[in-house]
């Protein structure tokens, strides 16, 4: 509210000197200045702080979704499809993908790098997740279908893919810790992939470490049973209720989800 003559009367009888010149004391303009000042500055830390909240909780949002439900028992969940028809039944709930999650070495002629591959399925990760938008070349869907090449695709993070010294269409060796015993000792399982696609969501940790597999290409990389999954990432209506269907979820499924 603007304030009116009334307001403006009392407030410049109190800022007046007491002298008969009625002029502004230097008293009063250093208080006053300070106190602007000081207030100015406070509203200034405010506005970039909440600035930086919402950025960083958009871009990590963006790469993650609002719920992760997986077995607390670190086992694979067998049966995602009658686990997302309950999940889809309590309010609130919007959408729920599978995705498989895993750690491996990445190889590309004598550079190597560590990774945690994620496997997806593209058009339901785009109902949870927004890297579809991160996309800086390619899109999520050529993992269904890499053209001109006939192994199967991987998406990398830009930071990952420069390390790597790889773009699209060059080929980079999968490496998974968990091999096969031989008498020779554990042979290491290693798969040819072919990159089909790079994103950049803005955030280090992101960008350097992860790879996206098709879900099917990574259960069967990953030695998970047919249709087993690491778990749901799931998207509700409004972030901030996101804690609370957390809590009714796990009530309601119980056990060791």
């Amino acid at each position: 509210m603007i304030p009116g003559r009334f307001e403006w009367r009392i407030a410049l009888r109190y800022l007046r000197s007491s002298r008969r010149s009625g002029a502004l004391s230097l008293q009063t303009i250093i208080s006053v200045s300070g106190v602007t000042v000081g207030v100015a500055a406070l509203m200034a830390t405010l506005a970039v702080m909440t600035g930086f909240q919402h950025k960083l909780r958009s871009k990590i949002l963006g790469v993650n979704s609002h719920i992760v439900l997986t077995d607390g028992r670190g086992m694979p969940m067998t049966h995602p499809e009658e686990v997302v028809r309950d999940v889809l039944k309590i309010p609130g709930v919007l959408h729920a993908a599978p995705f498989i999650l895993g750690q491996a070495m990445l190889s590309a002629g004598k550079i190597v790098s560590g990774t945690v591959l994620r496997g997806i399925s593209p058009q339901e990760e785009e109902k949870v997740t927004r890297l579809d938008r991160y996309m800086v070349r390619g899109a999520l869907s050529d993992l269904l279908r890499p053209s001109g090449s006939h192994r199967p695709g991987i998406i990398l993070g830009e930071d990952l893919a420069d390390h790597l010294n790889v773009d699209i269409g060059d080929t980079v060796d999968v490496i998974s810790p968990n091999g096969t015993m031989s008498a020779f000792g554990m042979i290491p399982k290693i798969r040819h992939f072919a990159v089909v696609g790079i994103f950049k969501s803005g955030l280090y940790e992101y960008d350097n470490t992860l790879a996206l597999l098709s879900l099917e290409e990574s259960a069967r990389f990953l030695g998970l049973p047919k249709g087993a999954v690491s778990g749901l990432e799931i998207q509700v209506s409004h972030i901030m209720q996101a804690s609370r269907i957390a809590h009714e979820m796990a009530s309601s499924l119980g056990y060791p989800y």
